[in-house]
């Protein structure tokens, strides 16, 4: 190989590095931006998982005080209830009663 082809394919290998030089900065900006996004991505992910918290922790909340508005209505209903249910079998005694008394 003379000296004239080592310099040529010298100046061809400098040319062939710089190039890929060039394309693996493009990939090292790429990476780079994807990284930020990505990092920019996971905040409002985490934000998001705070506020997601916060409305599970609401929801609980509020369907706890729920039941247990139910359990009152529920007691107060059966008190009524259990009330008109009395009032009835006395009523129904009394009138018992007084069939009795008017078939003598």
């Amino acid at each position: 190989m003379t000296k004239d082809e080592a310099e040529d394919i010298k100046r061809h290998f400098d040319v062939v590095a710089e190039h890929l030089e060039s394309k693996v900065q493009i990939v090292a900006e790429g990476v780079a931006l994807n990284t930020e996004r990505i990092e920019q991505l996971s905040g409002r992910v985490d934000r998001l998982d705070g506020r997601m918290d916060r409305i599970e922790t609401e929801m609980r909340r509020g369907f706890s005080e729920l039941g247990s508005m139910i359990k009152l209505s529920y007691g107060q209903i059966d008190t009524r209830l259990t009330r008109v249910e009395t009032e009835c079998a006395e009523l129904r005694t009394r009138l018992e009663k007084v069939e009795a008394k008017l078939a003598s």
